[in-house]
């Protein structure tokens, strides 16, 4: 779905990705990720011109296609990985 700014050291790079599953919102991960994954994954993320959905916080969204595998917690009533 997109990407918030990285802040110091991870400026460069992006702050969290901004997770969605079939189009709907799940929540943002930030944490877990190596500098060389930071790097490789910020190469592929492509920016799409499109209306964000409003998640509360700033972010870019990408071209939809890529995958990931999320560790959480818990999902919450809102269908939020938390």
């Amino acid at each position: 779905m997109g990407y918030t700014p990285g802040k110091n050291s991870r400026k460069p790079f992006f702050g969290s990705l901004v997770l969605a599953l079939n189009g709907e919102y799940r929540g943002c991960v930030g944490s877990g990720f190596s500098d060389y994954e930071l790097r490789s994954l910020k190469e592929k993320f492509v920016p799409e011109k499109r209306t964000s959905l409003a998640i509360g916080k700033a972010y870019t969204p990408i071209q939809p296609g890529l995958k990931a595998q999320i560790k959480y917690y818990q999902i919450t009533d809102a269908g939020v990985m938390r």
